[in-house]
């Protein structure tokens, strides 16, 4: 039996296997190994990726972060700017309303102040103004440093601007820069004299005013002084036809022809109209009331603010939802409503108050007027023969003197067709006193400096045209002060306007002689009525002032009490008698005696309408 012969492998073959299980395990340690580099540089990748990406981020970061500083810094820069001319406008306005010189009138009075003639920074005449230039006043670059003064962070440039139609309102814009960045911030202020003599009527002292209502028409501001033991007084009843406005048109229909006078011939036609008086009405201690179709403000023409107070609250008791109500011929039409805002009111003047201590530094207001007189014009007593100062040279011839003495030979004078004379030439080389010629038509008034007449009472009895000089140059200053002073029984200082009461107009120098630039402002320690139609005057009255229906006062009147009658001799006030008070700011041209008067002049309010940042 054949047994098949066994196959023998080759005795290399191991030896073959055992290479090829070698070669694999080779194959297969580099391909992770190209694996393991392909994912190391893979996250290398990432990782610079990261790195970079945290480095950019973290430079735009930066970036960002100076750029927010330098923003920053320049907005402080800005902010620096503002704040500094805000202040400086401030205290400057301050100062030149306390301070400021007489000198030529401004063109245009309506919402006047003193800003308009250019700001000096420094306070200091010597070194002159920034004048304006289209409205505008540019500041030199500035530069803000840090807390060392030593160290700049910025600079800033600032520009004031005002506005053409109504010089109270300001902007100020400032740009501020620092590091490349840039910042501007802008203000708008409203600046309002709180004063006196900046109102339309100031009445009061904590008398019963009521009577300021019915029909009377108020074109200015409205100041009424209250009684603080009586904060629940009514000072303002308005109903009927009251009305208290913003602004005047001497072309309307209102003002034409009556008995022959168009107000505006008298008016300095830069003056006939006049679009935003700043007309505020304030009521301290008291309440208004408004009822029926009485009109405070204007829609397109809103008073500026409205501010009545008892003591810290709004007090006007309005019926038919008047405080919601603004329409033309009813309603509260105002800016602001708002409690009395004055901290530091002023008082009502009286001859025995305290003056205007930049005016003069005397005791009481009536030691200015006789010093004033004294310095400046001519003082008669009722009843006395005058008595011209010594070395003074008499203008007139003797007949026309012994007028004088024969006008005033009565406590009760009335000038009518009489003429007299009493003025004079001072060693000075300029004139002084009164004269009066009733020959002609309307009849002449002359004043010249400063005239008090005391224990008199006065009726201008016809219709009158006034020439006022002051002592300032002969002839060329358009302003006097006439004042009627009680003697101490209680029974003289009243003035009786029975005709109109006028500017003379020179022909050849119209603009000077007409209304406000020639201004006789009549001072009456007791009572003023105003008969005539037309007067043009800033009246004083320490008692009441009666104004009979369908008057017209251009100008302002001070007074303990408003009052408006009926035609003929009325006593009482009454309610419905349509008069009116048209405010003309005689600005520069406020006579000497009239300034004197303690209207706190260095408390304006200034009020924040805008801020913008850019």
């Amino acid at each position: 039996m054949n047994t098949p012969t066994p196959t023998h492998l080759p005795k290399h073959r191991p030896t073959q296997h055992a290479h090829s299980n070698r070669s694999v395990g080779s194959v297969m340690a580099s391909r992770e190994s190209g694996i393991a580099l392909v994912t190391s540089l893979s996250i290398l990748t990432v990782v610079a990726l990261m790195v970079v990406g945290a480095f950019f981020t973290t430079q735009i970061e930066l970036w960002n972060t100076r750029n927010d500083a330098t923003f920053t810094q320049a907005n402080y820069a800005a902010q620096a700017g503002l704040q500094k001319y805000k202040s400086a406008l401030f205290q400057y306005y301050r100062w030149v309303e306390q301070n400021y010189t007489p000198g030529a009138n401004p063109v245009r009075t309506a919402c006047y102040n003193r800003l308009g003639s250019g700001i000096d920074w420094n306070r200091d005449p010597s070194d002159g103004a920034d004048q304006w230039s289209n409205n505008q006043i540019s500041r030199t670059t500035e530069t803000v440093y840090e807390a060392d003064g030593v160290t700049p962070i910025g600079t800033f440039d600032v520009t004031i601007f005002r506005d053409n139609g109504n010089s109270n309102l300001y902007s100020v814009q400032s740009v501020g820069r620092s590091g490349g960045a840039r910042a501007t911030v802008r203000a708008t202020f409203l600046i309002v004299n709180s004063g006196i003599l900046e109102q339309a009527i100031f009445t009061g002292d904590g008398g019963n005013n009521r009577s300021i209502n019915g029909g009377a028409t108020v074109r200015g501001g409205v100041y009424v002084v209250g009684d603080p033991n009586l904060p629940e007084q009514v000072l303002i009843n308005a109903n009927g036809d009251f009305s208290l406005l913003n602004s005047y048109d001497l072309d309307a229909s209102d003002y034409n022809s009556r008995d022959g006078i168009v107000a505006k011939n008298y008016v300095n036609p830069e003056n006939h109209t006049a679009d935003n008086l700043c007309t505020m009405l304030r009521v301290e201690n008291g309440q208004v009331a408004v009822s029926g179709s009485a009109v405070l403000g204007q829609p397109d023409n809103q008073l500026l603010g409205v501010y009545v107070s008892d003591g810290g609250r709004d007090d006007i008791i309005a019926k038919d939802s008047f405080l919601n109500t603004c329409t033309a011929n009813k309603g509260v039409c105002t800016d602001e409503l708002s409690h009395f805002d004055i901290s530091n009111p002023p008082d009502f003047p009286d001859f025995d108050g305290t003056p205007n201590q930049h005016e003069c530094t005397l005791d009481t207001w009536r030691q200015c007027i006789h010093a004033s007189t004294r310095d400046a014009g001519l003082a008669i007593r009722g009843g006395s023969a005058p008595s011209w100062p010594s070395g003074a040279t008499l203008t007139a011839d003797f007949s026309t003197l012994a007028a004088c003495t024969q006008a005033f030979a009565s406590t009760e004078v009335v000038l009518d067709a009489q003429s007299f004379d009493c003025s004079y030439q001072g060693l000075d080389g300029n004139r002084y006193g009164i004269a009066y010629d009733g020959s002609t038509t309307p009849a002449l008034l002359e004043v010249y400096g400063n005239v008090t007449l005391t224990g008199v009472n006065l009726t201008f009895a016809r219709n009158i045209e006034f020439v006022a000089r002051s002592q300032g140059a002969y002839g060329t200053d358009n302003q006097a002060s006439l004042v009627l002073e009680d003697d101490g029984s209680g029974l003289y200082g009243n003035l009786d306007i029975n005709g109109h009461f006028l500017p003379k107009i020179d022909p050849g120098d119209q603009n000077a002689t007409s209304f406000p630039n020639h201004v006789l402002a009549l001072i009456a320690e007791q009572n003023v009525y105003q008969r005539g139609e037309f007067a043009f005057a800033p009246i004083y009255s320490g008692g009441i002032f009666r104004n009979v229906k369908d008057n017209i006062l251009f100008g302002q009147v001070v007074t303990r009490q408003f009052c408006t009658t009926s035609a003929g001799d009325q006593t009482d006030c009454a309610a419905g008698q349509r008069s009116e008070i048209v405010y003309m700011n005689t600005a520069n041209n406020k006579p000497e005696i009239l300034r004197q008067i303690n209207d706190k002049a260095g408390d304006p309010t200034f009020r924040v309408l805008s801020y913008e940042l850019r």
